[in-house]
């Protein structure tokens, strides 16, 4: 059984915390597109299993998977991986009735050509130091040096993107010029995207808990950063990659990457994501995350990940 091939889709690509929530719900109030909502649940997959995937692990990862079980998608155990997975645009598409529709994608984004030959991509980017300080307070990195690997990461595979896909199905924007100027930005977009701008986009405070693209939400790392988060994030991406991506330098003295260094950064952030999560999950749940993953029961291990989903549904809209 197939379904119904979603005509070019769009995919909101880029690192984690760099204003793709912001870009997808503004996109959301354009009178002619979908809504663009998260779909982290297909690609990792897909990168895990690189010779098929095995609808019946796939069918049970989404079951205790958190962002599915907010996405409101009905799965058909008839279909295979691909199809599945193509449905879930479809289905998308068809509640919205609007004539574009697209999905927002952080990891492993650039398999979805796999899917989706015929797609077009949308880079979000935003400076390396506010990514890696907005994802140390989500708990997604203990440390600055750690925390930075998640904007590396989304930028090889937006590198890899580039390599499989034409230019012109390739779009690039950067947050500090959205919330300076999201009517140039927006309208750029739109026209990549086939239709016209609408002022509607940026009516995102009437219906959501997000407000309207403001610049002090740019570059705030520079009045919110310690010396040393910052030293870090420049050590790990590089002064060169970040100079290619369009950020300027700090000017603070390199981080000497030597055996005490790289102590110090790996003890501290084992210690501060261990304290995260006990202040998150509490410490029984915390210590039973841990020991479920390291025993082979599946049925004590979906029930502990479901529990922290409920947790992490509260903090995490």
């Amino acid at each position: 059984m197939t379904v119904r091939v979603v005509s070019e889709p769009f995919f909101l690509v880029g690192p984690v915390r760099s204003g793709t929530t912001l870009l997808r719900l503004m996109l959301g109030h354009h009178p002619e597109i979908c809504r663009c909502e998260e779909m982290d649940f297909v690609t990792p997959f897909l990168a895990h299993r690189p010779d098929g995937v095995p609808i019946d692990e796939y069918l049970h990862e989404l079951s205790v998977d958190r962002g599915f079980g907010l996405s409101g998608y009905e799965i058909d155990s008839r279909l295979n991986f691909m199809d599945l997975a193509q449905s879930f645009l479809e289905q998308r598409q068809r509640v919205d009735g609007r004539r574009l529709v697209g999905a927002t994608v952080h990891h492993h984004f650039s398999l979805l050509p796999k899917i989706w030959s015929n797609a077009r991509f949308v880079l979000v980017n935003r400076d390396p130091r506010d990514v890696t300080r907005s994802c140390m307070a989500m708990g997604w990195g203990g440390t600055a040096w750690h925390a930075a690997q998640i904007w590396c990461d989304a930028q090889a595979e937006w590198e890899r993107l580039k390599s499989l896909i034409p230019a012109e199905r390739l779009h690039e924007i950067r947050f500090d010029e959205l919330v300076n100027d999201p009517d140039r930005v927006l309208s750029d977009l739109t026209l990549f995207l086939g239709v016209s701008y609408s002022s509607f986009m940026q009516d995102i405070e009437k219906d959501t808990t997000y407000r309207r693209p403001s610049p002090s939400e740019a570059q705030s790392w520079r009045t919110k950063a310690s010396a040393r988060e910052i030293r870090e994030v420049e050590a790990r991406v590089g002064p060169a990659q970040i100079l290619k991506a369009g950020y300027p330098l700090s000017g603070l003295p390199s981080l000497p990457l030597n055996l005490r260094t790289r102590m110090e950064i790996a003890i501290a952030d084992v210690v501060r994501r261990v304290t995260f999560r006990i202040d998150r999950y509490g410490f029984r749940l915390w210590l039973a995350g841990v020991i479920s993953r390291r025993l082979p029961l599946r049925g004590l291990s979906d029930s502990i990940r479901l529990k922290i989903n409920e947790v992490d549904n509260q903090y995490l809209k």
